[in-house]
């Protein structure tokens, strides 16, 4: 077998099978033309040779018949598997990307989770000026500067309820 298509095994049993009938009737065109050939005479001959000629011409032509089929036969199969790599590699990106999604929303849900846990923290402490890595994480989680992650930090460390708002607005 090539990369794709029949096996030898596969091909064996279509030639054996087309075949026989080949060979059956290669029997009957053989046996044909030698009727045509042995009797009759002079006069007959003619036709007699004609008749041979066109008992072998049959032959050739299902000798054809019967490559085309198991080579029609071959290249069905090797549409059939390259569909079917084609449908396991869409289902296979599909399940990366799926995966990677959900790798996404982990990673952002942890990210809120930590930023929110630095909000609370400020409010609990009732610091008035926040750490530099609470403003950061506010800041990347918000899209916003420093200056004004700094500043929904100590509104929101005086004022519980600001807090409240500003995360329903996200």
């Amino acid at each position: 077998m090539g990369t794709l298509g029949l096996t030898e095994q596969e091909r064996s049993v279509l030639e054996g099978r087309l075949g026989s009938r080949a060979d059956a009737a290669a029997n009957a065109a053989k046996q044909e033309r030698e009727r045509y050939l042995s009797g009759g005479g002079a006069a007959g001959a003619g036709t007699n040779l004609l008749g041979a000629q066109i008992g072998e011409g049959q032959l050739r032509s299902q000798n054809t018949a019967i490559a085309q089929a198991i080579e029609e036969q071959n290249l069905k199969k090797v549409a059939d598997q390259t569909d079917e790599i084609r449908a396991l590699e869409a289902a296979n990106a599909q399940y990366k990307a799926d995966r990677a999604a959900a790798l996404a929303g982990v990673v952002a849900g942890g990210f809120e989770g930590a930023t929110t846990s630095a909000m609370n923290k400020a409010l609990e402490s009732g610091a008035k000026a926040p750490s530099a890595n609470a403003v950061s994480a506010i800041a990347k989680m918000y899209g916003l500067s420093d200056d004004q992650a700094r500043g929904l930090l100590e509104v929101t460390a005086s004022n519980p309820e600001a807090a409240v708002l500003f995360g329903k607005l996200k």
